[in-house]
């Protein structure tokens, strides 16, 4: 018997480790991904859909002092990264739109 013993306790522990030593920790969530809603409320992007460049200025909602001037490639986007409001003036070339 005891010559038994040795084996079958060899293919017990066998069993017992052999599922704990495969079992893996997840990694942990990144969580949830942002919904475009609040996506949209941290940017705000400016899109050029004519065939030509555009000119204007964008600036914190009533802070003209701080305006940017900037110009758009026809096609292009530009985004500001920020969940402040922002003001944009565009120059038609007949009158500024704000």
């Amino acid at each position: 018997m005891g010559a038994l013993a040795a084996p079958v306790l060899f293919l017990v522990l066998f069993a017992l480790v052999s599922p704990a030593c495969g079992r893996r920790q997840g990694e942990p969530s990144a969580g949830p991904a942002p919904s475009a809603e609040t996506l949209r409320l941290k940017e705000t992007t400016v899109r050029n859909v004519t065939a030509h460049p555009i000119g204007y200025r964008i600036y914190p909602t009533g802070k003209p002092e701080a305006a940017e001037g900037r110009e758009i490639a026809p096609g292009a986007v530009d985004r500001f990264p920020t969940a402040a409001a922002l003001e944009i003036e565009f120059n038609t070339g007949a009158k500024d739109v704000v």
